[in-house]
């Protein structure tokens, strides 16, 4: 299970760095407005989300202007790179193994 973030795009934010963090450990996850917060609350709008979605941009998952509000589109874009890594479930929400593909990535 990864540890740290390893990438300037999420580690050298230290507004984000904070909840990024937790996102990683599995007490936090991202997704939209009523997802359940089973296994761990859920946030839904902020600079955590506007890093998820600029990294997705980046990659090409996505030509939707950044938001910072975590919405149906940014959870499908999220199932999409989800099932390009082959994580499961392949649902919108961006848990530990979501957040560190998306850093891997950002290397």
């Amino acid at each position: 299970m990864p540890t740290h973030l390893k990438s300037a795009h999420f580690a050298s934010d230290p507004e984000a760095f904070p909840i990024l963090s937790k996102v990683l450990l599995g007490t936090l996850r991202l997704g939209p407005v009523g997802t359940s917060a089973f296994p761990a609350p859920v946030l839904s709008e902020g600079l955590a989300v506007f890093k998820v979605q600029t990294a997705l941009f980046q990659f090409g998952f996505t030509d939707t202007p950044q938001s910072a509000v975590f919405d149906q589109q940014t959870a499908a874009v999220v199932s999409q790179f989800k099932s390009f890594w082959h994580l499961s479930p392949s649902d919108g929400v961006v848990g530990q193994f979501t957040l560190a593909a998306l850093d891997y990535e950002m290397i």
